[in-house]
């Protein structure tokens, strides 16, 4: 089987074109689309104006208008620091995806460890106060402050995930790094000279959406540069 495997995909291969041009991505969209015209349109445009290598969110029109929308976005490979955030009790979860989805989140990154409850409560009664979705980006959060973060959620006191980038020899801080410019926020970092205790509602950042899995992290039309 194995050896009959590996004939056909050389046989495919061999029979493989590139596909680059306009016109020829319109037509393999016209074949995946039924022959729909105005989604193969749409699709190719797509594909030209971010690249092949691009990212393409689906989303539901609020119209009865299939259309496309160019914004900055960022996808990175980190996930949820904990699975207990994807519950049907609590609002914005995907149980069938095993993700959290949240519309116009505010966002705060930062580069210390987030270990204590009290480095936390005061940031959750910012958020409250602000009546929106909350996603905490950090190097680690440990399992007190998550837990509160998730008992609030499941209450419905708050709508909130948390995303950890482990600390790996400075990659992960310039990457959180990227995540505050994209989406506006202040970097919170003592080496920064911003504490958590000190952090105010202008130093949230805020995307136009945001989707987090276990392992993925999907943002779209962060507020920053």
């Amino acid at each position: 089987m194995d050896k009959a495997l590996k004939l056909v995909l050389g046989y495919l291969k061999d029979m493989s074109m590139p596909v680059s041009e306009v016109q020829e991505i319109k037509n393999v969209c016209m074949v995946s689309s039924n022959h729909n015209e105005n989604i193969a349109d749409i699709v190719s445009k797509v594909f030209t104006s971010v690249g092949m290598d691009g990212v393409m969110n689906i989303v539901e029109s609020h119209t009865g208008r299939t259309e496309f929308k160019l914004v900055n976005g960022l996808i990175f490979n980190r996930g949820l620091s904990t699975m207990n955030f994807v519950q049907k009790e609590m609002k914005g979860t995907n149980v069938m995806e095993q993700s959290v989805e949240f519309d116009n989140p505010l966002i705060l990154v930062v580069g210390d460890s987030v270990a204590e409850i009290s480095d936390l409560l005061p940031i959750l009664e910012v958020v409250k106060s602000l009546k929106r979705p909350f996603v905490l980006f950090s190097t680690d959060l440990r399992e007190e402050p998550a837990s509160t973060m998730i008992f609030n959620a499941k209450r419905g006191n708050l709508q909130c995930a948390a995303v950890n980038i482990p600390w790996t020899g400075g990659v992960e801080i310039e990457n959180l790094k990227d995540i505050a410019a994209l989406t506006g926020a202040t970097f919170v970092d003592n080496k920064y000279e911003l504490t958590l205790d000190e952090v105010k509602p202008h130093h949230f950042g805020s995307a136009q959406y945001i989707k987090i899995s276990e392992y993925e992290t999907s943002l779209v039309d962060g507020k920053g540069t």
